[in-house]
């Protein structure tokens, strides 16, 4: 189980992908839009993997921000229960 709190640090509707992998096979992907300074809980239920990726892109830059490459997220939780 994978569970993360994250939300966007410049730009607003920017595209988290997340991907899991077991023996460096991708087994699990999931992407989530999050906005800027909004966190958003992402619960996943996956299971038998043993490297997780997170993947920012996109998005256009939130009010009063004024970033070039504003793709980057915020993670205020991560949670990771191996089983």
């Amino acid at each position: 189980m994978i569970s993360v709190s994250a939300c966007a640090a410049w730009n607003d509707d920017l595209k988290l992908t997340i991907k899991g992998s077991r023996n460096s096979i991708e087994t699990n992907t999931h992407t989530a839009t999050l906005l800027f300074g909004k966190p958003q809980l992402i619960l996943l239920q996956w299971k038998d993997i043993d490297k997780v990726t997170f993947e920012p892109s996109g998005g256009t830059a939130h009010p009063g921000t004024e970033r070039e490459d504003g793709s980057h997220v915020i993670i205020s939780q991560l949670t990771i229960v191996l089983s």
